[in-house]
């Protein structure tokens, strides 16, 4: 029978297991540019997307006709690839839309109306999103002469005109969403920034999606990007033993205890393998054993690294640490060790 403590005591155990760590979607998202950088591009530190649906993000591929190997916004490599048909070359689509994915694009003119549309195919899908995924696809046009079109995923359109304000800057919070699955009438096109295909309870699980824009009447529409958005959240770590992970993956645990540690952007760090930017080495940390403000313990296959001098009875100072160490009952050479570090930086 459970009682009240082991329920508490069950909690706890979750509770500290969720420290340190976040769900979050894998995201690949891509961006129509006419550069890689700059004002057409959504590159450095610089973020978009749609707050509604949390897949503000970083890590976005700036593509020109074809990639191959789209990045994750974490900046991780995958297999995905990205081909592009019927492309009118690229299109500046306003000044509010610097630096968002709305600022350039391939458009469809409704002189051209005689061909398949604009379209964006991705593959090997699966391989990234083997739960699912659901698709944001961004559109535009001319605001000075706009278009009323759809885009569609082969299954369902939504349709959309181009807002004829361009100027005011495009956010994640003011991003308009088109709904409309049906031909309304010409004149009755919602102006719109972007539709959604799919959702977290209703995935698209193709191995491959082709996304197409076209035009129904007046001037042009236009494919700018896309989010490729997981059904479901992965666990994304940002502590290691109460320091803060950066997005490269490091831990700084001061200059007078570990120094800078590489954690690692994959789950590589959770086997407490750990790279030593001060010692130059491969260091295993438990991180259980590590206690900021007192110290830890690590093992390494070359102690000599640390640059020690030895104070007797197990006690060295090291200069690659800038602190304190001790083996007890070891004498540190170049063979394999554990050690305890002290924490002096606090």
């Amino acid at each position: 029978m459970k009682t009240k403590h082991s329920i508490l005591s069950l909690s706890s155990i979750c509770l500290l297991f969720m420290i340190g760590q976040v769900l979050q979607a894998q995201i690949i998202s891509v961006n129509i540019s006419f550069n890689n950088t700059g004002n057409t591009a959504i590159d450095g530190e610089e973020t978009f997307g749609v707050a509604a649906l949390d897949t503000v993000v970083g890590g976005w591929n700036n593509i020109g006709w074809t990639f191959e190997n789209l990045l994750l916004s974490d900046g991780t490599e995958s297999p995905v690839n990205l081909e592009v048909g019927f492309f009118n070359d690229r299109n500046y689509f306003g000044p509010g839309y610097i630096n968002t994915p709305l600022n350039y694009g391939a458009p469809h003119y409704a002189a051209t109306n005689d061909d398949p549309g604009t379209n964006l195919t991705f593959n090997n899908l699966r391989d990234v999103f083997p739960e699912g995924y659901y698709i944001i696809a961004y559109v535009s046009g001319f605001a000075a002469n706009p278009g009323e079109g759809f885009v569609t995923d082969g299954r369902t359109s939504y349709y959309f005109t181009p807002p004829t304000d361009n100027k005011t800057v495009l956010t994640p919070e003011n991003i308009l969403r088109t709904t409309v699955t049906q031909d309304p009438g010409s004149g009755n096109f919602p102006e719109a920034h972007y539709a959604v295909f799919g959702s977290k309870e209703a995935p698209i699980f193709f191995p491959f999606i082709t996304i197409r824009v076209d035009t129904v009447d007046g001037g042009a529409v236009s494919i700018c990007g896309v989010q490729i958005v997981s059904a479901s959240d992965v666990v994304v770590k940002t502590d290691w033993a109460g320091y803060t992970i950066d997005p490269d993956g490091y831990v700084d645990t001061g200059d007078a205890f570990m120094g800078l540690l590489n954690y690692g952007t994959d789950p590589a760090g959770m086997m407490g393998w750990l790279y030593s930017v001060d010692v130059g080495e491969w260091l295993y940390i438990p991180e259980a054993e590590v206690v900021p403000g007192t110290g830890g313990w690590a093992y390494m296959n070359d102690p000599s690294e640390l640059q020690l001098t030895d104070w007797g009875q197990g006690w060295y100072f090291s200069y690659a640490l800038n602190t304190w160490v001790f083996a007890p009952g070891e004498t540190l050479a170049s063979s394999p060790a554990w050690v305890y570090a002290v924490d002096m930086s606090m």
